[in-house]
């Protein structure tokens, strides 16, 4: 038998109050219920038993973990897994004191941001007009420059907020930027992957995952495949089941319809191989009118709807007026929804549109 101290699990955040918690080495469904974890997510992390088996703690007393074996190591930083080795022993690359750190970072984060094409290329044009130049006077040194030319310092900060998440779909993407955008991304997070579809001649979508959560992703659409005058793209994800599409919306359409229209097809021209479990559609969706506000999208045979109340994000120049940027979901699942936790629209200065986050709860 396991005995978890409630003073240990209040400690790491995994609960807010709880008296002495045993768990059962020989009943699986135990530990996952003792946890607090559900039948799906068992399925996705059967690594989770081994993890909690190999590491049979005794006793936690403040800041350290006593093993079997009577040795002691002090948690340093959770975060970066650093630990003080006390005795010549080392920890192995998982144990107690990181399992809400790793299985945190195992759970689905999902940003849909538009980047907005001029910000990123720090030009005074277009409706972005007004962002770039707040962004130009902030940053008046460099005339609103990151480093060598290779982005605005406003976009820099949205690849900020980008590399928090797991699943993010970036809508006007600056082709010309591309490549430094994403040597940038690639250098907070090496295992940030990337799929690229051009639209507009200039613009690109870009859906960018996390290959230890997602496992690998492919682009099943053509990479210059449109919706009418603007852009979408559809990714595959095998090892969770999952269907990623990203888009940007014309305005003045009608909008549900030729969505669903569009998504027919690629289900009829590309989905022919895949089954998905889960679906998400995220993007710009310019929806002035309102029409997907509060409805759904009926996509791959099933449902998908937005799981939170969603504030208006477009856009700086028109004191965010509108509605439009959407993560739709087919799986309902207890999570946030809305702008990103530690984001202030005063001053996170990043695009014209705000981004718009869907976080799963705490596995934990």
């Amino acid at each position: 038998m396991y005995k978890i101290f409630k003073s240990y699990l209040i400690n790491l955040g995994f609960i807010a109050d709880a008296s002495v918690i045993w768990i059962s080495d020989d009943n699986l469904k135990s530990i996952y219920s003792t946890l607090n974890i559900s039948h799906n997510l068992m399925l996705s992390y059967p690594n989770l038993i081994d993890i909690i088996n190999n590491h049979t703690i005794t006793n936690i007393q403040e800041t350290y973990i006593e093993t079997k074996s009577g040795l002691k190591y002090n948690y340093i930083n959770e975060h970066n897994n650093n630990y003080l080795e006390t005795d010549t022993f080392l920890l192995n690359d998982i144990d107690y004191y990181n399992l809400k750190y790793y299985i945190n970072n195992q759970r689905l984060s999902v940003l849909t941001f538009n980047l907005g094409h001029k910000i990123i290329s720090n030009e005074i044009l277009g409706s972005e007009a007004s962002k770039v130049s707040q962004c130009q006077l902030h940053y008046s040194s460099t005339s609103g420059w990151y480093k060598n030319l290779e982005m605005s310092s406003c976009s820099k900060n949205a690849f900020d907020l980008v590399s928090q998440y797991k699943l993010i779909g970036l809508q006007e993407m600056n082709i010309k930027y591309q490549d430094s955008s994403i040597k940038y991304l690639k250098n907070l997070n090496p295992y940030f992957e990337f799929l690229s579809s051009i639209y507009l001649t200039n613009c690109s979508l870009l859906t960018i995952f996390d290959i230890r959560v997602t496992g690998p992703g492919i682009l099943i659409t053509l990479s210059n495949y449109n919706f009418l005058s603007r852009g979408i793209q559809a990714s595959w994800f095998k090892k969770i089941n999952l269907l990623f599409i990203n888009l940007h919306a014309p305005h003045e359409i009608q909008l549900k319809s030729e969505l669903e229209c569009c998504l027919k097809n690629i289900e009829r021209n590309y989905g022919t191989n895949i089954n998905p479990e889960r679906i998400i559609i995220v993007g710009d969706f310019n929806d002035d009118k309102k029409e997907l506000f509060n409805d759904c999208i009926f996509v791959f045979g099933r449902y998908a709807r937005i799981s939170g109340v969603t504030p208006n994000s477009c856009c700086y120049g028109d004191n965010y007026k509108y509605v439009g940027d959407y993560i739709f979901d087919t799986e309902v699942t207890s999570r946030y929804y809305g702008f990103p936790p530690d984001y202030i629209r005063e001053t996170s200065l990043m695009s014209d549109h705000d981004p718009i986050v869907m976080i799963e709860d705490n596995l934990l």
